[in-house]
C-alpha cells in the first residue's frame, strides 16, 4: 500500500534539502568540531531547524502508524495519541533505526546514531527528541536545548527515517541521494526500494547512511568497498578499506 505519493515525497526531499541549506549557513560561521564540543554550541538560529526536522519525523511516524494500536496496559490509542514510545513498540521492528549509524561528512568526521537509545520504556530516551518537545511548547524557556549536536541528530534522524521507506526511496535517484554506480536504473530501484536490505549508501551534503542497518563505532570501522556505490564515500575518506588498528588514531 502506498503511504506517500510523488508530490508528498518530493516535498519531503525539498524540506530536507532546505533544512540542510539553513544549517550550512550556521556552519559557515561556527567552526565544526568534535561531538563533545558540539553539545556546548547553542544559538537561537538552530531552534527552527531542530523543531522542523523532528516535526517532520513525527509526521512520518504518524503516517506509518496504524489507525489504532494497543498499549501494554490494554489502552487503545490512535495515530493522534501516539508518542515516541508507541512509535518504537509498533514501528521499530521494521524500521531498525536503533541499529542505523551515519557518517557525518564534515571535518573532523564522526558517527551519529540518533535513535541508538530508543526504547518503549526508558524515560527521555532521545535527548534531541526531548529537546524538540520542550522547544515545541516553549522556545524561550528551553532555547538552550537547541545545541548543534541535538540539531544534527534531528536532521540526521530525518535522513535515516527517509531511507527506511520504500515510497521515499523510489525517488532517491531523482534527488541524487543514491547514485547509479553503473547499474541499470530499473534494476537499481528494485534493489534500493526494499528497505534495510541493499548494500548501498544514501548520501546528502552532511550525512552518509547505509541502506542496510549498520552500527559503526568509529570512522575507522567504515569500509567503502562493502557498498555497491562506494565512490563518494571513498572520495571523502580517502581509502577503500578499514583502517588497521596500528594505523588508527589512539
Amino acid at each position: 500500500m502506498q503511504l506517500f505519493n510523488e508530490q508528498q515525497t518530493s516535498e519531503l526531499y525539498e524540506w530536507y534539502s532546505n533544512l540542510e541549506s539553513r544549517i550550512r549557513l550556521i556552519l559557515e560561521i561556527i567552526p565544526f568540531t568534535r561531538p563533545e564540543e558540539l553539545k556546548k554550541i547553542v544559538t537561537p538560529r538552530l531552534v527552527p531547524i531542530l523543531v522542523e526536522s523532528a516535526s517532520i519525523i513525527d509526521s512520518i511516524f504518524r503516517t506509518l502508524f496504524p489507525n489504532k494500536a494497543e498499549r501494554p496496559n490494554n489502552k487503545t490509542i490512535t495515530k493522534k495519541g501516539a508518542n515516541i514510545y508507541d512509535y518504537f513498540r509498533i514501528l521499530e521492528k521494521d524500521l531498525q533505526l536503533s541499529k542505523t549509524s551515519s557518517l557525518v561528512l564534515m571535518s573532523p568526521p564522526f558517527i551519529l546514531t540518533p535513535f541508538q537509545n530508543w526504547s518503549n520504556s526508558t524515560p527521555n530516551p532521545l535527548k534531541w527528541w526531548t529537546a524538540y518537545n520542550r522547544l515545541k511548547h516553549d522556545r524561550v524557556k528551553w532555547s538552550k536545548e537547541a545545541t548543534l549536536l541535538n540539531t544534527l541528530d534531528a536532521l540526521c534522524g530525518l535522513q535515516q527515517l527517509m531511507t527506511k521507506i520504500s515510497d521515499i526511496l523510489q525517488y532517491s535517484l531523482r534527488f541524487k541521494w543514491v547514485d547509479l554506480a553503473g547499474y541499470n536504473p530499473k534494476f537499481l530501484l528494485e534493489m534500493i526500494t526494499s528497505p534495510n536490505s541493499s548494500k548501498f549508501v544514501a548520501i546528502t551534503n552532511y550525512f552518509c547512511t547505509p541502506l542496510k542497518p549498520i552500527l559503526w563505532n568509529s570512522v575507522t570501522d567504515i569500509r567503502p568497498f562493502d557498498f555497491e556505490n562506494p565512490v563518494r564515500l571513498f572520495e571523502f575518506l580517502g581509502r577503500m578499506g578499514e583502517i588497521e588498528s596500528s594505523e588508527a588514531d589512539p
